[in-house]
């Protein structure tokens, strides 16, 4: 595993919420996550659990890349449950 990243964001408070994932010895994907929940209280106005989105993601398991779309109704529907 590399020691080296780089993590980049809108508000000082996510990319501290994505470097203690980090440090404490979670992956990139841990990360994200860990940031995105931090920019929806810091950041209300750019990010939410109700949207949807993209994620491009690689492993260091293979040379192969991934591509998931994530609709805005698969959150509502773990919102609601």
């Amino acid at each position: 595993m590399t020691q080296k990243g780089i993590i980049a964001a809108g508000h000082p408070s996510t990319v501290e919420a994505a470097e203690t994932i980090l440090q404490a010895g979670g992956n990139a994907f841990d990360a994200v996550l860990a940031a995105q929940f931090a920019a929806c209280v810091v950041e209300p106005v750019f990010t939410s659990l109700g949207g949807g989105g993209f994620l491009l993601a690689h492993t260091d398991t293979d040379d192969n890349f991934s591509t998931t779309s994530l609709p805005k109704r698969l959150f509502f529907v773990a919102i609601m449950r």
